[in-house]
């Protein structure tokens, strides 16, 4: 069972930095349509924000798994369309 669609992604803002936590532990924090989703509204939202100048992604629990949920019913499997506008820096 998946977290409800308005938890799936947490965010809270400090200074001009605002951060985006996926927030599916049990899953390892795989990208979800529903999360891909609130992730693409985020982005759009925060894309036209002067005020925010950062965003770091970061995720709940102890590890961040594939980045795409796979289901028995896929037949393919496919990026994010965001990724390729995300530049990453992975933090320690």
């Amino acid at each position: 069972m998946s977290a409800p669609a308005e938890n799936l992604l947490l965010r809270r803002r400090e200074g001009a930095v605002e951060y985006l936590k996926l927030n599916r532990p049990r899953a390892g924090n795989s990208l979800s349509r529903a999360m891909i989703s609130a992730l693409h509204e985020a982005l759009d939202e925060l894309a036209d924000d002067a005020d925010v100048n950062v965003i770091v992604l970061e995720a709940s629990g102890a590890r961040v798994s594939a980045l795409v949920t796979i289901s028995p019913n896929s037949t393919r499997m496919t990026m994010p369309s965001f990724m390729p506008r995300c530049r990453w820096n992975a933090a320690q």
